[in-house]
């Protein structure tokens, strides 16, 4: 969009000169992504309804369960259609062929039920799945959990800092896209009438994964465009969502894979490494629970609950009609804004 995006890197010394490079001092804080590390919606920069991760243990006495490839909802109860029935006792050897098309369940020898489940994940002998009722199918499910009604912990906190410490500088600054891109890679929860040679099959046993997976871990093929308009968080809703405070957010798994940090693979060198772990915007997979890619210690991207605390190293996009008014750009005499133009 014709800005020149900036990461935060700390305060300078006395001087001023940019002498952190390390460690917390490139950092506001930590925090946690989200309170919340049971539902894919808890990856989400705002999230709407949380849908939890439910778990079954498989009985040990063997149990006829009836498997739908879909469901109808006839008011007040689901009721199962396209069906396949797998003997408990053989779940090791059926599991494959429910999860390459049979997700709905009242996991038992009936076909209806007034609360369904969907399964997206298999260990051993349990069962991992989401809780749907009056009506909720697949699709109403991700839409309600990927809504951008609630703030997560992350954007709040990065929204304090900024009103703290950004406001006055905010007409030198692009309302620029921040991606938190929550489209399905491959998994249990990507839509029905994509591609189920890449939707099901046995993927679907492991994990959930996002596509900044797919991109960064598994094609390495880093883009910078946001296909969802959802995900798109922006300040107007011209370019994006529109639901934004402040044009501040986080970078994304694919802007730093740009800079050269990967998995597997890191890098030391990236101007982006500090030799700490940080969060990045981008959702990683759900299994039992949601993970987010984050930069670790060693510069490369690996997961991280985010009910957990990380670094937070917030960004900004500098508007390309901002002008110079000192400075060569070095860490001992950096750049300084002309505080007189827009």
């Amino acid at each position: 969009t014709g800005g020149v995006k900036l990461i935060y890197n700390g305060t300078p010394d006395a001087s001023g000169a940019c002498t952190n490079t390390t460690g917390e001092a490139t950092q506001i804080g930590k925090s946690a992504f989200n309170a919340g590390y049971a539902s894919p919606a808890d990856v989400g920069y705002m999230y709407g309804t949380r849908y939890e991760v439910q778990l079954k243990t498989l009985p040990t006495t063997g149990e006829q369960w009836i498997y739908g490839n879909d469901v109808e909802w006839d008011g007040s109860k689901y009721i199962l259609k396209d069906t396949m029935t797998s003997n408990t006792a053989n779940w090791l050897t059926d599991y494959k062929r429910v999860a390459s098309k049979y997700h709905y369940s009242c996991f038992s020898t009936e076909s209806s039920c007034t609360e369904v489940g969907y399964f997206h994940f298999n260990d051993g002998g349990k069962i991992y799945y989401f809780k749907l009722k009056d009506g909720t199918k697949l699709e109403d499910m991700k839409k309600e959990m990927f809504a951008n009604t609630n703030d997560s912990t992350m954007k709040q906190t990065i929204d304090n800092w900024y009103a703290s410490n950004m406001v006055d500088y905010t007409a030198k600054l692009e309302d620029t896209i921040w991606c938190n891109d929550r489209g399905i890679d491959r998994g249990a929860l990507k839509s029905k009438d994509e591609d189920s040679s890449t939707t099901l099959g046995e993927n679907v046993t492991t994990h959930i994964f996002f596509k900044s997976d797919g991109r960064n871990v598994i094609a390495h093929n880093p883009s910078v465009e946001c296909t969802n308009k959802n995900d798109r968080f922006t300040v107007s809703d011209k370019i994006g969502n529109g639901k934004l405070t402040y044009p501040v957010a986080l970078l994304t798994a694919d802007e730093l894979t740009l800079a050269g940090h990967g998995n597997p693979g890191y890098s030391n060198v990236s101007y982006l490494y500090t030799n700490s772990n940080w969060w990045t915007i981008s959702p990683w997979h759900c299994s039992s629970m949601p993970y987010h890619i984050r930069l670790d210690e060693n510069g490369e991207l690996l997961w991280w609950p985010p009910n957990q605390p990380l670094g937070i190293r917030p960004a900004i996009s500098l508007a390309s009609t901002v002008t110079v008014a000192s400075g060569d750009g070095s860490a001992q005499n950096p750049y300084i804004v002309d505080e007189t133009e827009n």
